[in-house]
């Protein structure tokens, strides 16, 4: 095997052209600038290797030529086979390849020819890859974050190969990537043994990372903060039981009380920035489930984060109303001045629900999707009907706004209820029932496009052969246009975690059907057999028993919670050398049951 440099990334037009290539989906932008079709990428793994089989037997034929000219007479003589064996040869080899006898016809460049020369010259031993190796393969392969989040123009493509780079690498990184790759490679094989030594190797980077936080040094450094992002996957795909929910959100945290040491320095390069977007996209989506206040110094960093990005760019808007929308949630929750008459909640409610529609008012094409009707495929396909996204990265940010709104008409709802009898009326009986009824019709609404854009977030779109006779209605404002191009990949990484709130959501809306709930307790479980995140699993059974997971609160919104600890951002103290007991998940053998 030959070494030939590190292989490109880039599609193969870029690699012709020899231009830069940012490999976006579902076409780089080079391909889109210059209209030409972006024929993909290539797969990393496959070009790990190489055949090189052509290349020796050429070798092995050219010497022999070179050797028969020297040692031979006349061209039209064939030489026999003892001369031929001694010939050419070599001395040492002759305790491989079994002395030729007269009666075989078969000559030196028939052995050749047929490969038995070279096979029998092949050592009988093959290398086999160490069980890190297998666990960075199955990392690289399943966990890239390039795709994730690109609209915001935060990735530089060459950022996390620098983090991986393995001769750079830190060791808490290092163990931290080969705990999640075995823990993936192991649900794959549905190995105990595999999965054993994952979880250790999960103690050890643990251990690692917890070191690097209470250096100075290394507290602050990219690595550091990468690997505690890494570690969350691993509660992700490895939560058997409903406390990893609150693990991965510990790991969450962990990683938000670094954004807030590494303060506004992190955002001069590509890596601190794309890494603060990351994590406080996965912050906002523990608030909103746990019905907490986005942390101040958070708001506090993304307006310094702005100066970097395109605040007109509807991700970035959206992500605004969001932290309105859990900060108001969590305001009602505790009671907060301002938040306690019904009839204030339920105008700043449809107020902040206003601004979550007016983000999607007149979007450019990209951030637009197609309806598409099918009779195939009903196990995938909710009511014959699908969305078709440019990628899952836009379906997971409308999903984003469709859930932020289905609590905040949940909300409503409540508070409806609670003052039906109330004396004096805060409502007069033609208001409520009208505010009443058309947050039921929203509500509807918005289950049925959460369900509609399950098979992109899953991999399951059709292919165009299943549409039949059924164009592609457009229900976004602008013209019609084709469905775009389905995305190779399925759920990876984090953004598996994105697709599991929203159906839980629906599954335990109390306008569900008890064959919506049976459906989506289905595409959980299908999540789960086909990704390996088992987190998907547990929901499926909550979804199924039509339990409310704990953690995740969404019933009595007007009501104080008394047992409600205070957020764990809140209590982050500013010396660095108590920062390793924050965050620090206790780490239960409890996978027994993954693979029965």
């Amino acid at each position: 095997m030959v070494y030939c440099g590190k292989p490109s990334k880039s599609c193969h037009e870029c690699r012709q052209r020899k231009t830069r290539c940012d490999r976006a989906t579902p076409a780089c932008t080079q391909c889109i600038r210059t209209k030409r079709k972006c024929p993909g990428y290539r797969d990393e793994l496959d070009l790990l290797f190489r055949n090189e089989s052509t290349a020796v037997i050429g070798k092995a034929k050219a010497k022999a030529a070179k050797s028969k000219a020297v040692t031979t007479t006349p061209a039209s003589s064939a030489p026999s086979a003892s001369s031929v064996s001694s010939a050419t040869l070599p001395e040492e080899s002759t305790s491989l390849v079994p002395p030729l006898k007269a009666s075989n016809a078969q000559t030196l460049p028939t052995l050749i020819e047929d490969g038995a020369f070279i096979r029998a010259l092949l050592p009988t031993y093959e290398l086999s890859p160490t069980i890190n190796e297998i666990a960075g393969a199955y990392f690289n392969k399943n966990y890239e974050l390039r795709s994730i989040g690109s609209s915001f123009d935060f990735y530089d493509y060459d950022t996390v190969d620098t983090l991986c780079d393995p001769g750079n690498m830190e060791d808490h990184l290092t163990a931290s990537i080969n705990a999640v790759g075995l823990a993936s490679f192991a649900l794959s094989i549905r190995s105990k043994d595999v999965m054993k030594q994952a979880m250790n190797d999960y103690v050890v980077a643990l251990r690692l990372t917890n070191k690097a936080l209470n250096s100075p040094s290394q507290v602050k450094e990219d690595s550091t903060l990468f690997s505690v992002m890494v570690l969350s996957i691993f509660e992700t795909i490895t939560g058997s039981n409903e406390n990893s929910f609150a693990a991965w959100s510990e790991h969450i945290n962990g990683a938000a009380a670094l954004l807030k040491l590494r303060g506004p320095e992190q955002f001069k390069n590509h890596a601190g920035r794309r890494m603060f977007l990351q994590i406080t996209s996965n912050l906002m989506i523990s608030c909103v489930q746990r019905n907490t206040p986005m942390p101040k110094y958070i708001t506090d960093l993304r307006k310094e984060a702005a100066r970097y990005v395109e605040t007109t760019n509807p991700a970035w808007r959206l992500s605004e109303v969001i932290i309105d929308c859990t900060n108001f949630r969590a305001a009602i929750k505790n009671g907060d001045d301002g938040h306690r008459d019904p009839r204030e909640i339920v105008m700043r409610a449809l107020e902040i629900d206003r601004e979550f529609t007016d983000v999607f008012v007149g979007l450019p094409e990209s951030w637009q999707y197609t309806t598409v009707y099918t009779d195939a495929n009903p196990d995938k396909v909710w009511n014959s009907n699908f969305h078709a996204y440019s990628n899952s990265w836009v379906a997971h940010i409308w999903n984003a706004m469709r859930t932020c709104r289905v609590l905040l008409h949940e909300a409503i709802h409540f508070q409806l209820r609670k003052v039906e009898n109330h004396n004096p009326p805060l409502f007069s009986e033609h208001e409520r029932v009208r505010l009443y009824r058309n947050s039921t019709t929203t509500l509807i609404q918005l289950r049925s496009d959460i369900l509609a854009s399950i098979p992109q977030h899953t991999g399951s779109n059709l292919d165009e052969d299943d549409w039949p006779g059924h164009a592609p209605l457009q229900t976004s404002p602008e013209t019609p246009r084709q469905a775009p191009p389905r995305e190779e990949s399925i759920l990876r990484g984090t953004r598996g975690y994105f697709i599991l709130w929203p159906l839980y959501l629906v599954g335990s809306m109390d306008l569900s059907t008890d064959a919506i709930r049976a459906w989506v307790s289905n595409r959980l479980s299908c999540i789960a057999d086909e990704t390996g995140i088992l987190q998907a699993s547990v929901l499926a059974k909550f979804v199924g028993r039509n339990l409310h997971l704990s953690g995740w609160e969404r019933r009595s919104i007007g009501e104080r919670n008394l047992n409600t600890h205070a957020p764990f951002i809140e209590e982050l103290p500013e010396e660095t050398e108590d920062l390793s007991s924050f965050g620090e998940v206790q780490v239960e053998f409890q996978h027994e049951d993954l693979f029965e």
